[in-house]
């Protein structure tokens, strides 16, 4: 879950973990395919002149846009946006400061994150209502964006998604919550430290720490895109600002303000089987902070009429990576719902 202390192994390089070993020819080609059409991607213009990278497969109505967790770009889809391109149009993209996308100078807040998402959302879907599906972190950024554009909404997948308040209601159970994640995020500090100053070399200590391998299933020729980013610190303080600030107390605020029932849109939370680990807790407090997560996402299927929940057994907080299937099959309920409307 976008815990803090998931910060590390997330934001740490440009994916964290590859793609199983073993997996069919055809799906590899796939990814392969994938890494290609990403690197080559439009952008999109943010009123402030930023640009952000998007990348699209597929054809149909209403357009799926793709939202990534905490410390993640479009590639965390890119094992599963070739076969959700199979029912209609999908599009992953990265947030400032991730991948190919400019950096932002603001606050990172779930206003500000939402804002961006417009930009993209008008960009890929024409001004037509798109499906928004949203993982960790970009669970609230969705949400955010719904609220503020319901006309601009077919439905919602909502993947492990993160809630609203959840730092001081993770803390409400164990008052050190804060203290143990802040602790737990330090090699991740450390990195940026390290490369604002200069690239990180093999030779230096931090070096299996703060520069990851290129995924396994990345074209060997694209692989100079991988390294150029591991030794940026750019990822890492979008990271940074984001988990500072997107999930604080004030965002918490500026999510109450925004929240509205969203009528009879169709919906689906995908909750992961698998307890999420929660650095430096005690299993009684672990426990009740997964029942607390658990919950939350019981809470957000009040925003719908048409909402629903499902546990996806055998799956970690990467759903998409773990049970594929499980996103593909909801995302193409929803659009099937939002077609038959």
């Amino acid at each position: 879950m976008v815990r803090i202390g998931m910060l590390a192994a997330m934001a740490v390089g440009l994916v964290a973990g590859a793609v199983q070993a073993a997996e069919p020819e055809g799906h590899k080609q796939e990814v392969f395919a994938w890494w290609r059409g990403y690197e080559a991607g439009p952008v999109a213009k943010t009123p402030d002149g930023r640009k952000l990278r998007y990348f699209c497969q597929g054809k149909g109505a209403p357009v799926a846009l793709l939202e990534s967790g905490l410390g993640s770009g479009a590639w965390s889809w890119r094992t599963v946006q070739p076969q959700m391109a199979r029912t209609t149009r999908v599009c992953s993209y990265d947030r400032a400061g991730y991948g190919a996308s400019d950096e932002a100078k603001d606050s990172r807040d779930i206003e500000a994150l939402a804002g961006d998402l417009a930009v993209v959302a008008k960009a890929v879907g024409g001004g037509k209502p798109v499906v928004l599906v949203g993982h960790s972190l970009g669970g609230p950024i969705v949400r955010q964006f719904a609220y503020h554009h319901p006309e601009m909404v077919a439905g919602l997948v909502l993947v492990d998604p993160s809630g609203d308040h959840q730092i001081e209601r993770f803390s409400a159970i164990n008052p050190d919550f804060l203290k143990a994640q802040a602790m737990s995020n330090s090699g991740t500090q450390r990195c940026a430290a390290l490369l604002e100053k200069g690239p990180i070399t093999q030779s230096m200590p931090e070096y299996k720490m703060c520069v990851s391998p290129a995924p396994q299933d990345m074209p060997l020729d694209l692989t100079h895109f991988h390294d150029a980013y591991n030794q940026s610190p750019v990822h890492l303080r979008a990271s940074l600002a984001e988990v500072n600030n997107a999930l604080s107390a004030a965002s918490g605020k500026q999510a109450d303000a925004a929240r509205h029932p969203l009528g009879p849109k169709p919906m689906i939370v995908l909750t992961a089987g698998k307890p999420n680990p929660t650095p430096g807790m005690s299993a009684e407090d672990a426990g009740k902070i997964n029942a607390l997560w658990r919950e939350m996402h019981w809470e957000m299927t009040a925003l719908s009429t048409r909402a629903r929940r499902r546990y996806v057994e055998g799956a970690g907080h990467m759903i998409q990576i773990d049970q594929p299937q499980a996103v593909i099959d909801a995302l193409n309920e929803v659009v099937a719902e939002a077609r038959g409307r």
